[in-house]
């Protein structure tokens, strides 16, 4: 955890060199816990388009009635909280909901207001936070959602604006991207376990580093320890099946990555089912939810239910959010995400993908507990594969 977190990683966006650090110290970890190699270097590769934060344009400028002007500062000042390729806008601001010429103008509201209620009728919405939010995509086009500190969020509304001047420009890439996978060969290679937790976040914006502790470093190192455990019960008694320890890369960017590998799982095992791990160990998290498409994965969820409960520890049956299970349900697998209730900063508590996504918020006693679960719960059920039809 200390090492997925550290600053040398810089959040580890995909594409960028935080990123190939992550990429090399998982798969070093995968090496020395004995796993077999995926390939030859243990990556699976595949390209994808990527937007490395050196790269980028982030310039927002006001322009006041009495001709000053200041410029602010991108991490620090503002954040686009999703990202457009391209934006360039000049236009007055308005803090009224009513406003006829809304269409004309920038938005500004308050922390407590939905910003996307705003979107396709406003040239941009300015949105007041404690905490930048700051997710991994960027999209083609859209209504710019900027978050702006409470400083100039009283800076607009005190002061006499003429206009802002908003400029963003996304430069992409297209590079090969690696996912650092291990083996286990079990007896029957026909049968598949992949148990996957995406190892990427939402990098930097200017000089404020998105650590991603809960989002998914704790994922990551969790099915590491995992890995550890399985790698050793091999040795003793081989499993019943292959099992492949995933760090997908790109799920917070949005990427394919693990649709591609999906692919080419399927022209080598005719059964495979997915355990994936996303956003675990936040002490304000709230309780652990076993989630995925309830009837493609009501057998897989009951079983993972009753081992949960085997072990005195209580967990819902309950949405979660999209993450890499749904790559798995999407092509007819079964799949589950084991994650938590409230990650997103709800009753007030801390956020992913904001800078509170430390180390500090992480309650490592959750790991350790979920770690031996999904252990137990894969030596008991070795062998079984789970179909969306139950049979």
């Amino acid at each position: 955890m200390k090492i997925l977190t550290s600053k040398e990683f810089m959040g580890r966006l995909v594409g960028t060199e935080g990123n190939e650090k992550a990429i090399d110290y998982v798969t070093d970890r995968f090496s020395e816990i004995g796993l077999e190699a995926f390939d030859e270097d243990y990556h699976h590769v595949c390209k994808q388009t990527v937007y490395d934060p050196e790269k980028q344009i982030h310039c927002l400028e006001v322009i006041f009635q009495n001709g000053n002007t200041k410029q602010y500062e991108y991490g620090k000042d503002f954040c686009d909280k999703i990202a457009i390729k391209k934006v360039d806008i000049s236009a007055p601001i308005t803090f009224d909901k009513n406003d006829q010429d809304m269409d004309k103008k920038i938005m500004v509201i308050g922390e407590d207001d939905k910003s996307f209620d705003y979107n396709n009728k406003c040239q941009a919405v300015f949105q007041k936070t404690n905490s930048f939010f700051k997710a991994a995509i960027v999209r083609p086009k859209g209504t710019p959602n900027i978050e702006i500190s409470e400083k100039l969020y009283n800076t607009l509304l005190s002061e006499k604006v003429k206009e802002v001047k908003l400029i963003t420009k996304h430069i992409s890439d297209e590079v090969d991207i690696k996912q650092p996978i291990g083996k286990i060969s079990g007896k029957d290679h026909e049968k598949l376990l992949v148990l996957s937790a995406h190892m990427d976040h939402s990098g930097w914006a200017g000089k404020t580093i998105f650590y991603g502790a809960v989002d998914n470093a704790a994922g990551t190192s969790t099915i590491i320890d995992i890995a550890e455990k399985l790698k050793k019960q091999s040795e003793k008694k081989p499993f019943n099946m292959d099992i492949l320890i995933c760090a997908s890369n790109g799920e917070d960017s949005m990427l394919t990555n693990l649709d591609d590998l999906l692919n080419e799982l399927k022209s080598e095992y005719d059964e495979i089912y997915d355990i994936n791990i996303d956003t675990i160990g936040k002490k304000d998290g709230g309780m652990i939810c076993l989630n995925g498409d309830k009837e493609q994965n009501k057998e897989l969820i009951e079983d993972l239910m009753k081992c949960f409960s085997k072990n005195n520890y209580e967990v819902l049956d309950e949405y979660y959010g999209a993450s890499d299970h749904v790559i798995f349900n999407n092509q007819g697998f079964c799949g589950i995400t084991v994650g938590q209730k409230d990650v997103f900063g709800e009753n007030n508590t801390t956020s992913i993908h904001t800078e509170e996504d430390t180390l500090h918020i992480i309650n490592y006693d959750q790991l350790y507990k979920v770690s031996d679960i999904i252990y137990d719960f894969i030596v008991i059920n070795d062998g079984k594969i789970y179909k969306p039809d139950n049979k």
